[in-house]
Order: structure tokens, then sequence, then C-alpha cells
């Protein structure tokens, strides 16, 4: 039996900007998550996590699946609110979300060597590129466990926070 708190995510070099496998630790909601996803797979998905929904091809999603999505939930929004308001002034992308983890790392005081690690940033000095070979995943591990726990605050206090439920916003959309 594989040990839950070992999770990890891999991305091959294949897939990542700076052509190096990034390892990507799982906090328990990350975990859980994708879990929960691949029982919901069924035959159709291809052996994918994030299957492509589209007729025409079977495999993964598209690279820029996520951006397409978030840019069609947009023009779904009507309604006067400021949530609402400020999607539509300055719609968000997916690097937005991507920026938002990095920024809340640094105010959680993750060093920036570890923040850059968990974003698979390309060190540039010497010592990091020929001679450093450690993988930082006990480091990264503890810095996205601390993430995940700032989250859960955050989604777990709706009232202290600008959090709109799920169900909430699909009820704006139908609209």
């Amino acid at each position: 039996m594989a040990d839950a708190s070992r999770a990890a995510w891999i991305i091959p070099g294949t897939r990542t900007k700076n052509k190096k496998d990034h390892l990507i630790p799982l906090c328990p909601l990350a975990r859980e998550t994708v879990l929960e996803l691949l029982a919901q797979s069924g035959p159709k998905s291809g052996g994918y996590l994030f299957p492509t929904h589209s007729r025409r091809r079977m495999g993964p999603m598209r690279g820029d699946s996520l951006a397409e999505a978030m840019e069609g939930f947009g023009r779904r929004l009507h309604g006067s609110d400021d949530a609402i308001k400020t999607w539509h002034a300055d719609p968000p992308s997916p690097h937005d979300m991507r920026r938002t983890v990095g920024t809340r790392l640094a105010e959680l005081r993750i060093p920036k060597e570890i923040r850059d690690r968990c974003l698979n940033h390309a060190a540039g000095d010497v010592g990091s590129i020929h001679y450093n070979l450690h993988d930082y995943a006990d480091e990264k591990r503890e810095a996205l466990n601390r993430w995940a726990l700032a989250l859960g605050a955050i989604v777990g206090d709706p009232a202290g926070a600008a959090v709109v439920p799920i169900a909430t916003a699909r009820k704006r959309v139908r609209r």
C-alpha cells in the first residue's frame, strides 16, 4: 500500500517550459481530489485524469482548455455584484492562479528558493544548475501543505474571505 503522505504528481519534462520533470507533492486535499477524479473517470476518459470533452477527438484536455473555460465562464456571468464586475473588468487567467500561489507562499514566509521550486522556475546560477542536485521534495511538500491549510481557512470561512460558493456562482451563470 502506498504511503499517502508521500503522494506526488510528476509532470514530465516534455510538458514543462524548462523541459525538466517537475515533482509536485500532493497535500491531502489534492490527493483526495485526484483519487475522486480517478474514481469518476470511465472508459471514455482514455486513462486521462482530465480528458477532453470533445466529440471530435479522444485524449487529454488541450493546454488552453482551462483558459477557454475561464473565458466562457466570464461570458456567462451576469449581475451587478462586485465579484462579477471585477471578473469582467479584469478577467483572470490560469497564470493568475499560479501567481496567486506564488504570492500566498511568500505571505506564508516560504523562502524564494522553495517557492521557485514549487512553481518549477529554472534556477540560473551555476551552483543550482551544476552542483545542487537536491530535489527539494520534502521542502516543497511542507510549503504546499502550508498553502493547503491557508486555502482551507479561506474556503472554510466564506464570511471572512472573498469566496463565492460554486452553487451560488452556478445560479448566477444560469440567469
